[in-house]
């Protein structure tokens, strides 16, 4: 039985009560025979399974409650609901089916719980879309409310933004019905689209200035391109926000995917009398202010449509002047549009802590050479490529932004880490304060806080015990200039733990982590060491330096565990062994040579070779070439390396014959950075142990999140009804 151990000290307590009922004289018999200690040994193995039943017994009344109970008496509650348990792979959506069964059954067939079914079971989020509200078809005075626009001839050429959405969720054209199997249009079809990237908020961040353009900036501290996300959630009536009390369909800005600049840029403006009242107190006079009343609950689409109603106006000339339509734009802007919702609740570019400029001053524009014909707004954000920039000049004061950005899990540093009770540290920096030798304490705890960037820390030597933390929630960022050198005590066994660091270099520079002297134990979670390369998508793209991890010294345990890292090597050093999990290593010699190294690899992306003394790979995705020197020892099990491989003995592991376009993109900085098509090799797409994929996302179970979604989609969806499954990121 799988029941969670607390400690309790039940073992020791119940072998020291059961020791003590034995007589004496066999007590001490036991301590002088020819196997010394084999009551004592009996007796405790009696006493763990005493401690297993006292367990179970305290744990009786919570194992009858879905919330609290172990994880072997779900099904079991679930088989009193009679519902489709689904597999143990699940453990998160086999608890809340059941845990929901009822509410679900009450709503069966209803938009509201397909979608909330989606979110509970996978963690993802969901769009449905019924095909026949798609459907090109004539109008019925019977017809149920539609997603398409209002019986539309022709696609509205004249709106890019409803173009760009054609077969997506939020496409509103009519379409004939899909003959094709996987088609979304049909009256028996229903679209099930799924966002599997997480949007992971950023506060505080400090953006770079580019030097070659005045008064522009890029949203990630190291001066990548990184899409901006749209911040997760919908809300509506008083319940919560897939309730469905409070349920409605899913608008472009309520799921977390890459935000279009056009989608930024929507203006929707409404004119109502209370616009008009505004108006008055803003200095018209009555007679300009009634002149909007024909215009008062029209729908204006865009600023352009805007300035041409009131051009209609006998006093257009003032209401087109600046300051004028600045306050009716203010006013008639409505919150059921893109660039209301998306500033600031998913994007804030701030000056000392206050919103840079006003909202009406923000325009949505590209920014792929740095250039907008738009000179006269004062704030111009580029949100496909992360950018940002003032045409007129950046004002005084600190510059900051709120932003999200696309994660699929927590690896490498990131805002998502829920690390353990951190310890109180002994030294602590905040806001990009400079971090020097005695900020680096000898034996004991530096904490970074924020989301700022820092300088080149202090080399430091001596180091006995040297633990160095980002705040929960937080991604500081390390710009070194050059190496960052540790030195460990003459006395050797030291020990060192990075947690939740980012350690950069600027362009054209080079910089390394290089640990001196005799460690013992080097600990880096959720680490990451910059693996450099281009920074943006185009072509002839400048490109950043990557930091390596440089071991001149011994370590004898190096442990990395949700880290990206680029190559580990050693100058003159030796590493006795590597321990790694869920971790990424992008370099093309990322673990090779370390002929004196023993590797474990757990769940890892290697976009590189391997090579060490011996070598145990389990779950891992070897883009290039495994070589262990000893081959005898070891093993190689749902795994994948290059043919030219020479691994150890082999489980169920596969040779691939070419590994090129396996993942979805390999530029650091990109949402997708080291994820698997989707269409890529079986081998590696489900070769992983439990069916799921090999890799530093194996952990996600992404396989069987789906197969579970569509036991359920299946048991609770109207009758006859096709689902198909789309994923939109």
């Amino acid at each position: 039985m799988n029941i969670p151990t607390a400690r309790d000290d039940f073992e020791r307590v119940l072998s020291e009560h059961l020791w003590t009922l034995i007589p004496q004289v066999y007590r001490d018999r036991d301590g002088l025979g020819d196997t010394p200690g084999a009551l004592r040994a009996l007796v405790e193995v009696i006493a763990g399974q005493a401690a297993q039943l006292r367990r179970s017994h305290d744990r009786l009344w919570d194992d009858q409650q879905i919330e609290l109970c172990a994880d072997w008496a779900v099904p079991y509650i679930g088989a009193l609901l009679g519902t489709r348990t689904l597999p143990a792979m699940s453990q998160r959506g086999r608890r809340i089916d059941v845990a929901k069964s009822i509410y679900y059954r009450r709503r069966k067939g209803t938009p509201a719980v397909l979608e909330q079914l989606a979110s509970d079971i996978t963690g993802w989020d969901a769009a449905l879309v019924e095909g026949f509200k798609r459907l090109a078809r004539l109008p019925h005075p019977l017809d149920a409310p539609r997603d398409a626009m209002e019986w539309a001839a022709v696609a509205p050429m004249a709106s890019p933004l409803q173009m760009e959405r054609v077969g997506g969720p939020f496409d509103r054209l009519q379409h004939m019905p899909d003959i094709a199997a996987g088609g979304c249009h049909g009256i028996n079809r229903m679209a099930v689209h799924l966002y599997r990237l997480r949007a992971v908020p950023l506060q505080g961040v400090v953006p770079l200035p580019q030097g070659t353009v005045a008064d522009a900036y890029t949203f990630d501290p190291s001066g990548r391109d990184v899409p901006l996300f749209a911040r997760r959630g919908r809300t509506g009536g008083e319940g919560d926000a897939l309730d469905p009390d409070g349920w409605r369909p899913a608008r472009a800005w309520d799921v977390p995917a890459p935000i279009p600049c056009r989608l930024l840029g929507e203006e929707v403006f409404v004119l109502t009398p209370a616009v008009q009242t505004a108006l008055r107190d803003f200095g018209l006079t009555d007679a300009q202010v009634d002149e909007l009343r024909p215009l008062l609950g029209r729908v204006f689409a865009g600023l352009t449509r805007l300035r041409t109603a009131l051009l209609t106006r006998p006093s257009s000339g003032v209401f087109l002047g600046a300051a004028t339509l600045r306050e009716i734009r203010r006013l008639a802007l409505i919150d059921d549009c893109g660039k209301a919702q998306m500033l600031p609740r998913s994007i804030r570019v701030e000056l000392d802590g206050a919103a840079a400029v006003p909202l009406t001053d923000m325009a949505a524009g590209s920014l792929a050479d740095w250039d907008d014909p738009r000179a006269t707004v004062p704030l111009v954000i580029d949100p496909e490529r992360g950018r940002f920039r003032f045409p007129g000049g950046t004002p005084d004061g600190v510059l900051t932004t709120d932003h999200h950005i696309g994660q699929a899990a927590p690896i490498g540093a990131t805002s998502l880490r829920h690390p353990q009770q951190l310890p109180t540290p002994d030294r602590q920096r905040t806001d990009g304060e400079p971090i020097t030798a005695p900020n680096l304490p000898l034996n004991g705890t530096l904490r970074l806080s924020g989301n700022a960037t820092w300088g080149q820390p202090n080399n430091r030597n001596g180091v006995v015990d040297l633990a160095i933390h980002a705040d929960a929630g937080t991604r500081p960022y390390l710009r070194l200039t050059g190496n960052w050198r540790l030195n460990a005590t003459e006395d050797g066994n030291a020990s060192l733990h990075l947690d939740g660091l980012w350690i950069g270099a600027e362009a054209g520079g080079a910089a390394a982590l290089v640990l001196d002297g005799d460690w013992e134990h080097v600990r880096l979670t959720n680490v990451t060491l910059d693996p450099g390369g281009a920074l943006t998508e185009d072509a002839g793209s400048p490109v950043l330096p990557a930091i390596d991890l440089v071991v001149r010294g011994r370590v004898e345990l190096l442990e990395i565990d949700s880290c990206i890292l680029g190559r580990v090597r050693t100058i003159g050093g030796q590493i006795d062994e590597i321990r790694a999990a869920d971790s990424i290593f992008d370099d093309r010699l990322a673990l090779a040579p370390l002929d004196d190294t023993d590797i474990h690899l757990d769940r890892c992306t290697v976009n590189g070779a391997v090579q060490g003394r011996r070598a145990w790979i389990s779950n891992t995705l070897i883009r290039r070439w495994l070589s262990p020197v000893d081959r005898q020892a070891g093993c190689f099990r749902f795994s994948a390396a290059r043919e030219d491989s020479s691994p150890p003995q082999s489980y169920r592991a596969h040779l691939l014959a070419g590994n090129t376009g396996l993942f979805l993109s390999t530029r650091f900085g990109n949402p997708d950075y080291m994820r698997l098509r989707r269409h890529g090799p079986d081998a590696v797409l489900t070769g992983g142990e439990n069916g799921q994929e090999m890799g530093a996302f194996h952990a996600l179970a992404d396989n069987a999140r789906l197969a579970a979604l569509k036991t359920k989609i299946s048991e609770y969806a109207p009758l006859g009804v096709l689902p198909i499954y789309r994923f939109e990121t």
